[in-house]
């Protein structure tokens, strides 16, 4: 009999196994993916609710967060907390199982690190998935992302996220955004002050643009190459304390050195996202997918955060069938 945490079974499960060793503390799975089993369809709860993750030991459990499931149109994203394993078992079918509360041992707070300062999936609104719960407001529409959903700019609305210590004191710092560029330079995520600013990545005349307002001053890096006019792309800006880099599509486009210290503190300015600081010239193109982490991801973090979210097909090397346990 198959059992974890003192629970009743959850009679079904396949394995999810990625093509690589695992450096991330986060990897997203498609249910969309045309190798998941028939069977995960017709005995799944129709809200997901019964969705559990488990290590490859078949015992551990792990947290993990449901973002836009659909029963009847198949579509939904699991992200799943990687920590130590190195294949995970999707478990389902007991339709007395509700989904774990947010802050539940195995639930949604949980599923993201400890830096993890916003998470916004934007699939199905502007809300963050960590337990800081700095959660965004905007009139935009849903377009479809690389990642489920995303929001379409209009050249007028954008997202707006309340201010928020938890954006402050950061002595690392990593910035990511899939995005869409379009006639005007893509806004990914601002939050600035001014004279005295905190953090921006933006695109400018087809260059993206890092800046970093520290305890020490400001300093910026930009993009030496263009970046593309077409297509969704992953752009990642990292600062660990004395560099800071630029990634596009997890490789690395340029990097500063110099700046050192912390995030300044005391702003009063809310963070934008798809518009400049000053609240003018919003996109047209889309946003998906935005993080704000309060450490630096490493190279291959990078590359690796856009391999499992541009190509899962590949990243996921198996999915095996259905298991009745």
């Amino acid at each position: 009999m198959f059992s974890y945490c003192g629970m009743t079974r959850n009679p079904f499960r396949f394995l999810i196994t990625p093509n690589a060793s695992l450096v991330v503390s986060d990897v997203w799975f498609p249910l969309s993916d045309s190798r998941v089993p028939a069977a995960f369809w017709n005995f799944v709860r129709s809200d997901g609710g019964d969705i559990r993750v488990l290590a490859q030991d078949g015992v551990t459990q792990l947290p993990c967060q449901l973002v836009g499931f659909n029963a009847t149109t198949k579509v939904g994203s699991l992200f799943i907390k990687a920590g130590a394993a190195t294949a995970f078992y999707v478990c389902f079918g007991n339709r007395q199982w509700v989904a774990p509360a947010a802050n539940a041992t195995y639930g949604k707070y949980a599923t993201w690190e400890t830096a993890a300062k916003g998470i916004w999936h934007m699939d199905v609104d502007a809300n963050d998935s960590t337990v800081n719960q700095n959660n965004g407001t905007t009139t935009l529409s849903h377009t479809t992302g690389q990642v489920g959903q995303g929001y379409a700019g209009d050249s007028t609305h954008y997202i707006t996220v309340p201010k928020s210590s938890s954006f402050e004191g950061m002595s690392g710092l990593t910035l990511s955004m899939w995005a869409q560029s379009d006639t005007l330079d893509t806004k990914h995520l601002s939050y600035w002050e001014g004279a005295s600013g905190r953090f921006f990545l933006r695109g400018l005349s087809r260059h993206l643009v890092f800046f970093t307002w520290t305890t020490t001053g400001p300093l910026g890096v930009t993009q030496t190459a263009s970046y593309p006019t077409t297509g969704w792309h992953l752009y990642h800006a990292v600062y660990d304390g004395s560099a800071m880099l630029v990634y596009q599509d997890g490789v690395q486009q340029s990097v500063t050195g110099g700046q050192t210290g912390s995030i300044v503190t005391g702003g009063t300015n809310n963070v934008i996202m798809g518009a400049e600081f000053s609240l003018t010239l919003a996109q047209n193109g889309a946003l998906d997918e935005g993080r704000i982490i309060a450490r630096p991801y490493s190279p291959a973090e990078c590359a690796q955060h856009f391999a499992n979210q541009s190509a899962p097909g590949t990243f996921w090397a198996s999915v095996g069938g259905v298991q009745q346990v």
